[in-house]
Protein backbone atom coordinates (compact mmCIF):
# COMPACT_ATOMS: atom_id res chain seq x y z
CA UNK A 1 0.00 0.00 0.00
CA UNK A 2 2.35 2.40 0.76
CA UNK A 3 4.73 1.60 -2.19
CA UNK A 4 1.83 2.15 -3.94
CA UNK A 5 1.28 5.87 -2.38
CA UNK A 6 4.38 6.35 -3.07
CA UNK A 7 3.70 6.22 -6.71
CA UNK A 8 1.08 8.06 -6.75
CA UNK A 9 -1.29 4.60 -7.13
CA UNK A 10 -4.36 5.27 -4.59
CA UNK A 11 -7.04 3.22 -3.50
CA UNK A 12 -7.72 -0.87 -3.06
CA UNK A 13 -5.91 -3.37 -5.69
CA UNK A 14 -8.23 -3.73 -8.39
CA UNK A 15 -8.35 0.15 -8.57
CA UNK A 16 -4.74 -0.03 -8.58
CA UNK A 17 -4.26 -3.28 -11.09
CA UNK A 18 -7.11 -1.26 -13.44
CA UNK A 19 -4.51 1.73 -13.48
CA UNK A 20 -1.68 -0.29 -14.73
CA UNK A 21 -3.37 -2.44 -16.91
CA UNK A 22 -2.66 -5.84 -15.15
CA UNK A 23 -6.07 -7.44 -16.58
CA UNK A 24 -7.52 -10.69 -14.51
CA UNK A 25 -8.21 -14.19 -15.63
CA UNK A 26 -11.41 -13.80 -14.20
CA UNK A 27 -13.81 -10.57 -13.42
CA UNK A 28 -13.39 -9.58 -9.78
CA UNK A 29 -15.56 -10.63 -7.17
CA UNK A 30 -17.79 -7.76 -4.90
CA UNK A 31 -17.60 -8.22 -1.08
CA UNK A 32 -21.45 -9.60 -1.50
CA UNK A 33 -19.93 -12.32 -4.06
CA UNK A 34 -17.30 -13.35 -1.79
CA UNK A 35 -19.60 -13.59 1.31
CA UNK A 36 -21.99 -15.68 -0.64
CA UNK A 37 -19.16 -18.11 -1.97
CA UNK A 38 -17.91 -18.17 1.65
CA UNK A 39 -21.08 -19.24 3.00
CA UNK A 40 -21.78 -22.21 0.14
CA UNK A 41 -18.49 -23.76 0.94
CA UNK A 42 -19.25 -23.21 4.72
CA UNK A 43 -22.63 -24.36 5.07
CA UNK A 44 -23.00 -27.05 1.77
CA UNK A 45 -19.42 -27.62 1.22
CA UNK A 46 -20.02 -25.90 -2.49
CA UNK A 47 -16.77 -27.18 -4.09
CA UNK A 48 -17.38 -24.72 -7.35
CA UNK A 49 -17.34 -21.91 -4.19
CA UNK A 50 -14.59 -22.96 -3.33
CA UNK A 51 -12.67 -23.03 -6.12
CA UNK A 52 -13.85 -19.69 -7.38
CA UNK A 53 -12.52 -17.94 -3.63
CA UNK A 54 -9.34 -19.82 -4.09
CA UNK A 55 -8.76 -18.47 -7.74
CA UNK A 56 -9.77 -14.83 -6.71
CA UNK A 57 -7.40 -15.16 -3.81
CA UNK A 58 -4.18 -16.94 -6.11
CA UNK A 59 -5.37 -13.90 -8.26
CA UNK A 60 -4.76 -11.57 -5.64
CA UNK A 61 -1.37 -12.98 -4.50
CA UNK A 62 0.00 -13.35 -8.20
CA UNK A 63 -0.64 -9.53 -8.72
CA UNK A 64 0.62 -8.12 -5.78
CA UNK A 65 3.94 -10.06 -6.96
CA UNK A 66 4.08 -8.59 -10.44
CA UNK A 67 2.82 -5.15 -9.04
CA UNK A 68 5.94 -5.43 -6.47
CA UNK A 69 8.03 -5.83 -10.03
CA UNK A 70 6.19 -3.35 -12.10
CA UNK A 71 6.81 -0.39 -9.13
CA UNK A 72 10.67 -1.80 -8.49
CA UNK A 73 10.01 -3.00 -4.89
Amino acid sequence: MYDCWYHGLKGGLKAVERRLGIVRSQAPLLNYQIQGCWTRWKHKQDEDALRRLLKYNEEDVMNLVLLREMLGV
